[in-house]
């Protein structure tokens, strides 16, 4: 996502979704890689550049929706945060 665009306010970190699946750091971000390619950019979810999303990516840390180590953020839609919880807790990255 290049463009500035206010996020929905249900969209979640995937620190968030570490926090709510009780999961170590960085298995949402696992999960989501393994589901990527089943949703679409700029609509399920969008990639925040450093250079490019500053003020997001602070607001974000802020929040506690992402790491504070974390150079580029990703954030979900709440459906996509939602099959990213059910892989957390299933382990099965089948289907959408």
């Amino acid at each position: 996502m290049n463009d500035y665009r206010p996020l929905p306010a249900d969209w979640l970190g995937l620190r968030a979704l570490d926090l709510r699946a009780q999961t170590a750091k960085g298995s949402a971000f696992r999960a989501f890689k393994k589901l990527r390619a089943q949703w679409q950019e700029g609509v399920d979810y969008c990639a925040l550049d450093h250079q490019q999303h500053r003020a997001q990516i602070e607001a974000l840390k802020n929040a506690g929706q992402s790491y504070a180590s974390s150079i580029n953020v990703v954030v979900v839609s709440a459906a996509l945060g939602a099959r990213i919880l059910q892989v957390l807790k299933t382990g099965s990255g089948d289907d959408r």
